[in-house]
């Protein structure tokens, strides 16, 4: 078994297991790309993606269950409705996921500092209700933190040292949730222009 075989199967406890190197040279760039798709521009994909994935679910249960019951017409159409349903609901759910992760984190974080868990409940409610309202700020902090986990991962089953492995995987987090907050605050920028536009010049 190659080094980097030997180093994943040890780590994550595949035992004796035989992995093919080539496979996870694949793997370990798919995390990479993922990552920094992630990091970089997260706050843009993930309602599409989210709707993507809602729509195929509910899409297949819609169908399944309307040609049993009906015929396969009916069935495209309760199909139809179905993905809708899904997408939008998908959506919704990843907004209350993004709440409930940064919720998590104060309350952790909170009752670490301060040993109470009082306080740390209190941080984690704050905390999950403004990652609700502010969702576009919490999915781009949240998406460039998984980013960064997903290269620094990537880098490690790809047997980089471990110094090379931190670095990238800070970098990726610092530099692609800035890059998230940069975009985020120009698209607020131009949405204000929008709603409220500058008045004409005087004229002369």
């Amino acid at each position: 078994m190659h080094r980097m075989e030997a180093r994943i199967s040890q780590d994550f406890g595949f035992g004796e297991l035989q992995i093919d190197e080539q496979v996870l040279l694949v793997i370990s760039l798919a995390l990479i790309v993922v990552g920094l798709l992630l990091a970089f521009a997260g706050s843009r994909i993930w309602k599409r993606v989210m709707a993507l994935v809602g729509s195929i679910v509910f899409g297949i249960i819609g169908y399944s269950i309307g040609a049993a019951i009906f015929d396969e017409l009916i069935g495209l159409v309760v199909s139809m409705l179905a993905a809708f349903i899904g997408a939008t609901l998908f959506v919704f759910l990843a907004r209350v996921g993004i709440g409930a992760i940064a919720g998590i984190l104060f309350f952790l974080l909170g009752a670490a500092l301060t040993g109470s868990a009082l306080v740390g409940l209190v941080a984690g409610l704050v905390a999950f209700a403004l990652a609700f309202v502010y969702i576009d700020t919490a999915v781009g902090i949240v998406t460039a933190v998984l980013g960064g986990i997903l290269v620094g991962l990537g880098l490690y089953m790809m047997d980089v040292g471990m110094g090379v492995v931190v670095i990238a995987l800070l970098a990726t987090m610092a530099i692609g949730g800035l890059v998230q907050m940069v975009f985020l605050r120009k698209k607020a920028e131009q949405k204000k222009l929008r709603e409220y536009p500058l008045p004409p010049p005087p004229p002369d």
